[in-house]
């Protein structure tokens, strides 16, 4: 046998050896199961992309270790190495990302309150971030002294806030009463005589009474009247 012939059953052998290989690769393939809890989570191994899973999801693999990556939006990746020959069933949990967000404020320090009126952090010259999973906010700053001012956002659309809370006017009511307090008021006192008073009194009371006193004056008269009569009419008053 010539060297090419050899070499040509050789080839032909390692052919026929690979299509052997492959062969029972494929009869020795399992369905592997992943719960994941969630939908729109993408499977990669390597640089292949394998599928995307929704909830629940089966990826048929060979009888060997795989290194699978599974992936989603505003999750973090997760990693697992499977082997259908020790488990066809796997539960995965991706977890949310989390995004920092930077406060810009020129305010010393200041309360950060969200829409339940929670208090998420107090914030000073130490301490500027927030740090929250994707989704819509409805916040509130609050400072003493300052109007309170809203920070609606996104995440992850916004990496920085700025904070500028306008300063409240001053409260001027107690100032002016002390400088109302302060000025001299002017007293005028005046001086009635004992006898003077006791006139007017008096007169007073004939004026504001004149029915009451009438009638008074009336009933003497006639008293006095009834008194006369019954006099001239007693025994030795006869003329």
């Amino acid at each position: 046998m010539s060297d090419l012939d050899l070499k040509k059953s050789v080839k032909g052998f390692g052919l026929l050896f690979m299509l052997l290989i492959s062969l029972i690769s494929s009869v020795c393939a399992t369905d592997v199961t992943f719960n994941v809890g969630m939908d729109g989570v993408t499977v990669t191994e390597g640089e292949t992309d394998l599928g995307i899973i929704n909830t629940t999801g089966t990826i048929n693999f060979t009888d060997e270790e795989h290194n699978l990556t599974f992936s989603a939006v505003n999750y973090d990746s997760y990693n697992l190495t499977v082997n259908p020959t020790s488990a066809t069933e796997y539960n995965v949990t991706l977890n949310e990302t989390t995004y920092t967000i930077v406060i810009n404020s020129e305010l010393d320090t200041f309360e950060i309150y969200d829409e339940e009126g929670t208090l998420v952090g107090t914030f000073d010259d130490v301490s500027r971030i927030l740090e929250l999973t994707a989704g819509t906010y409805n916040y509130t700053a609050v400072k003493t002294g300052y109007e309170n001012e809203s920070l609606d956002f996104i995440v992850p659309d916004t990496e920085e806030l700025n904070v500028s809370m306008i300063l409240l006017p001053q409260n001027t009511t107690d100032d002016t009463a002390d400088n109302a307090t302060d000025e001299e008021i002017p007293v005028t006192i005046i001086v009635i005589s004992d006898a003077d008073s006791k006139l007017e009194q008096l007169n007073d009371f004939f004026h504001d009474n004149v029915a009451v006193m009438c009638v008074i004056g009336l009933v003497v008269i006639y008293g006095v009247g009834r008194s006369m009569k019954k006099t001239q009419h007693k025994p030795g008053n006869r003329n």
